[in-house]
């Protein structure tokens, strides 16, 4: 696609089940919705810096894909833009990007690394779920909120380092990441769903940072900041537990998945 090329439209090679190479040329701006969706022997792709948006879908079911260079210009992933890309290794998201919309790594399943610039304020739902390839991740200082399910189902993650400016975790967040052993919780977390880390089989402890005004941690357990109330209870913790006389409300959750929604969400009061 020669330089003289400012954007590439709407499905426009959507479905060529043969491509294997596409060199982009440095005039694109643009590479809309669908562009390469389906594009499945597509083994390699550089987007250069001249791009500043990449849309929904883009490379979305490029199931070949095994590199992916984002350029340094691009400020906003679309949804699922890189779904079910599942070559995909590794990912560099830069320091231009403001925003990682729903989906977009979503079944990325060989998926081991990945890196959040340092502007990016929001992480849309499901945006890396199913990556169960992926064993650690560290969230900027600059995200905000953690959405619906991001890594909902990454069996292989271990680590999770949480920023500093993140206010919400939300439903689901770190669901069924059954090998992941610690959190790290950073000080403006203001609400944390009973869900966000349901199926965390292997988790050993929680990890609050100390100046947080609304959660703490004591021996690994998540505890509201005046410690009266225990919110999570790590489910590999091993050993005995003696709750502290200063609890007063253990918090429990009851999901059953009916129709695909959760509900019977219960709060209980030790007598």
């Amino acid at each position: 696609i020669p330089n003289s090329v400012t954007s590439i439209g709407d499905w426009a090679f959507h479905d060529c089940s043969s491509l294997e190479n596409v060199t982009i040329g440095k005039g694109i701006t643009t590479i809309s919705l669908c562009a390469f969706r389906d594009c499945s022997a597509l083994k390699s792709i550089t987007i250069p810096d001249s791009v500043t948006s990449i849309g929904n879908w883009a490379f979305g079911g490029c199931s070949s894909l095994g590199n992916a260079t984002i350029g340094h210009s691009v400020k906003a992933i679309g949804t699922a833009a890189f779904r079910d890309c599942r070559a995909l290794k590794s990912i560099a998201i830069p320091d231009s990007v403001t925003s990682i919309e729903n989906g977009v790594f979503y079944s990325c399943s060989s998926l081991e690394n990945a890196t959040i610039g340092h502007n990016v304020k929001a992480i849309g739902n499901a945006a890396f779920r199913e990556c169960s390839a992926l064993k650690s991740i560290t969230i900027p200082d600059s995200v905000l909120r953690i959405g619906n399910g991001v890594f909902r189902g990454c069996s292989s993650l271990e680590n999770a380092t949480i920023g500093h400016s993140v206010k919400a975790i939300e439903l689901n967040a770190f669901r069924d990441c059954r090998t992941m052993k610690s959190v790290s919780i950073g000080k403006k977390v203001t609400s944390i769903d009973e869900a966000a880390f349901e199926g965390c089989d292997s988790l050993v402890r929680f990890e609050v940072a100390e100046d947080n005004a609304n959660y703490s941690s004591q021996d690994g357990v998540l505890l509201n900041k005046e410690k009266t109330e225990i919110i999570a209870f790590p489910k590999n913790k091993k050993g005995d537990y003696t709750i502290p006389e200063s609890i007063t409300a253990i918090r429990t959750v009851y999901l059953s998945n009916l129709n695909n929604s959760w509900n019977l969400i219960y709060e209980y009061a030790l007598q």
